[in-house]
């Protein structure tokens, strides 16, 4: 099985909006020494991350 995966980002000052499109193998997920389950997921994501 493949898990594709494309995206795209815009930032603009102190906001960032992503947008992202594919497949996510399950399984165990570590970022940045925090790990956790993940089940395996196909579709849309919408990320949106500010400061203040």
């Amino acid at each position: 099985m493949h898990y594709y995966n494309a995206g795209i980002s815009y930032t603009k000052k102190s906001t960032r909006i992503a947008v992202q499109y594919g497949r996510q193998r399950g399984g165990l997920l570590c970022v940045g020494g925090i790990c956790r389950m993940v089940s395996e997921a196909a579709g849309l994501t919408v990320n949106i991350t500010t400061s203040f």
